[in-house]
């Protein structure tokens, strides 16, 4: 289902990739969707890695050990079963490195939106991430970083030259990278 979020149209499935430091507002924006997307009708579900407090409000699941694959592939399971959310992995670096992805995060991300499965991803560093995901991610969000260099000739392959854009983010703000639009974002209240 699709929501605008001023002239963005996000659709509940489609891959969500929220980028940045820690501290910078990455669950600050997942939370801001979270709320969209559940008021458009969507069911939300969080894999909440950083075991804050933050994701209460929403149905979420916290691993007894954050990078536990066993825990997040039975959990993966019950979402592609389930069909018609929006499913939410903090960190997901630590289940799809540059040489591994987890099986069912590799069909959540392949064929996910053929079950109206939508996924919204955070990681502090993009290129930690495997390369499947970031080839099909539809909507980029962009925090201050650390290591922009790198960040920026990794990420060319996947945004082209916008990515020196991201060496003028501002704290708390961030840039959004669409299919037709970049532009930047002042930090949000939640």
């Amino acid at each position: 289902m699709p929501f605008g979020v001023g002239s963005l149209n996000l659709k509940s499935n489609q891959i969500i990739m929220v980028v940045g430091k820690r501290g910078m507002g990455k669950s600050t924006l997942v939370r801001w969707l979270l709320k969209r997307f559940q008021r458009a009708g969507v069911d939300v579900f969080v894999y909440n890695t950083s075991q804050e407090k933050e994701y209460q409000p929403f149905p979420h699941y916290t691993p007894k050990e954050i990078d536990s694959l066993m825990e997040f592939e039975e959990i993966a399971e019950r979402i592609w079963k389930k069909g018609n959310i929006v499913f939410v992995v903090e960190e997901v670096d630590l289940f799809a490195s540059p040489h591994f992805i987890s099986p069912m995060l590799k069909r959540l991300v392949s064929s996910g939106r053929h079950r109206n499965i939508g996924l919204i991803l955070t990681t502090r560093r993009v290129w930690d991430v495997h390369k499947l995901i970031c080839s099909q991610v539809h909507h980029w969000f962009f925090f201050q970083s650390l290591e922009l260099g790198y960040s920026v000739i990794y990420l060319k392959k996947f945004i082209g030259e916008i990515a020196e854009k991201l060496k003028d983010i501002p704290p708390y703000y961030f840039l959004y990278v669409g299919a037709n639009e970049t532009r930047m974002f002042k930090p949000l209240r939640v």
